[in-house]
């Protein structure tokens, strides 16, 4: 029984060991359903931010795309710090949640500011930062 016992684990261990990280992976950037529910519904003051740009009062550049995906087409190039509107979450290829959204641009052209809707990344969305 012992042999048995210690043949079984040896067999098994590598079945169990070997699952890629990918796939236990939890997506980066994910609203929690409560909060996803509250930005959909209400609206709440969200903004885009590049937490990886240390620059002081940076309005550094976030792409808004077609697709949930980088390989996805820009749409417009937003500023960090502008306010958007979650209309939808849905959790990409790459690992990341991406959050469709509309912005509105605090830059003029013309007469009137740019809206557009697009998806970006969930890690580049932030609850009411000033």
């Amino acid at each position: 029984m012992k042999q048995f016992s210690l043949l079984l684990i040896t067999i098994l261990l590598p079945v169990v060991t070997f699952v890629p990280d990918a796939a236990m992976a939890v997506p980066i950037g994910c609203l929690d359903s409560q909060t996803l529910g509250a930005a959909i519904e209400t609206g709440g003051t969200y903004m885009l931010f590049d937490p990886g740009d240390r620059s002081v009062n940076s309005d550094g550049p976030i792409n808004i795309r077609e697709e949930p995906t980088t390989r996805s087409r820009v749409r417009y190039i937003a500023a960090s710090r502008n306010p958007v509107s979650i209309l939808r979450q849905v959790t990409g290829d790459d690992g990341y949640c991406w959050l469709r959204v509309t912005v509105t641009t605090n830059q003029s052209t013309g007469t009137s500011a740019v809206t557009v809707t697009g998806w970006v990344r969930g890690d580049l969305v932030r609850i009411g930062i000033d």
